[in-house]
């Protein structure tokens, strides 16, 4: 029998909390000769990548890269600035929303927000919803609205909620039941605020799945992404993705072969994707990957793997051009405080 979902009470929440088309793909790396420095902190702005990192030892990491000067704060525990929940974290995702950065996270039993303010300041984390067996979830921004998407009971259901700018919330509605298509266990979900819209993929039954819940809250139905423009397969079965909104377009990065490969795709203005293109060919690592993010800043694609090592890279790809950096390991030398293994799971976010 499935555990009822519920959204916390709005009592709780006591402040108002708040969370790619580019050029044609390139393979060409660009590599960046100013070696960064890392240093510490600053509130962050917008325009900074904000990188936050679930390691083994149940802990949550936060850094900041400006887009400034290119350089890291210092790593730190979230969880000493937010309180910790009771139990093991399992998923995390992140946004940002009117300035602020927003961290969804969940554990055996619910989902919970933490706030991290344009000033620096925290807000505690607070649960917003009841439920069970979480398999993933996306966090985006939409507007001022902040949009969260839960996939739970093991994959076999999918919930939304939105939070608005006054901090009122609505109660979990049923994708599945609104939107067609879904089928088979969705084993990881991803979101992104696109042109007032919010652009949801889902992994299921294997297939990478994509709908669209537009402003006035109609969803389309799920498509199947691969299918239609992955004509020579060369994704192969697809292990993960993530997404990010960059301009008016949806980049998406789709993890082949357990991790072993990477693919890119565009979708356009127009509703269509670009064809895949090799994107660790492109960022020059041949490694394997087991968690992937990606989000859209200062008008590029930022993005954060974990390898199987558990430690730590990034790379852009730039929208100018469409060319991208190498990517780079994210060692102690270049973000202090960042363990060399241990991460399991990365969420990027910026505007």
């Amino acid at each position: 029998m499935n555990r009822r979902k519920t959204l916390a009470p709005l009592a709780v929440l006591v402040a108002v909390m708040a969370v790619v088309v580019g050029a044609a793909f390139s393979f060409g790396a660009r590599q960046d000769t100013s070696r960064p420095v890392a240093v510490t902190a600053a509130a962050g702005s917008a325009s900074d990548a904000q990188l936050v990192l679930r390691t083994t030892g149940n802990d949550l990491l936060h850094t900041i890269r400006s887009t400034a000067n290119r350089t890291w704060t210092a790593a730190g525990s979230l969880l000493d600035q937010t309180s910790r929940p009771s139990s093991t974290i399992t998923h995390i995702a992140s946004t940002y929303v009117n300035g602020d950065l927003d961290i969804v996270l969940s554990d055996a039993t619910g989902v919970y927000l933490a706030v991290r303010h344009s000033d620096g300041r925290w807000e505690g984390i607070q649960r917003i919803a009841t439920c069970a067996n979480v398999t993933s979830l996306a966090a985006a921004a939409v507007g001022t609205d902040l949009q969260v998407v839960i996939a739970t009971d093991s994959g076999a259901n999918l919930f939304h909620a939105v939070r608005h700018s006054d901090g009122t919330w609505t109660s979990l509605g049923d994708v599945k039941s609104v939107a067609g298509g879904l089928t088979g266990a969705i084993t990881q979900v991803a979101a992104a605020g696109v042109n007032g819209q919010l652009q949801v993929v889902a992994l299921a039954g294997g297939k990478v799945m994509h709908a669209v819940r537009d402003a006035g809250g109609t969803w389309s139905s799920f498509g199947d992404v691969l299918a239609a423009y992955d004509t020579g397969h060369v994704v192969g079965t697809p292990s993960g993705i993530a997404v990010g909104a960059v301009g008016t377009g949806l980049q998406l990065l789709v993890q082949g072969g357990n991790g072993t490969s990477l693919w890119h795709m565009v979708r356009g203005s127009d509703g269509n994707f670009s064809a895949p293109g090799d994107a660790l060919n492109a960022m020059h690592h041949p490694g394997t990957f087991v968690s992937v993010a990606a989000a859209g800043v200062n008008g590029d694609l930022q993005i954060a793997l974990v390898d199987n090592a558990g430690a730590v890279w990034h790379t852009i790809r730039h929208s100018g051009d469409g060319s991208w950096d190498a990517a780079a390991q994210l060692t102690s030398s270049v973000v202090p405080g960042m363990p060399p293994s241990g991460v399991v799971e990365a969420a990027i976010a910026g505007s």
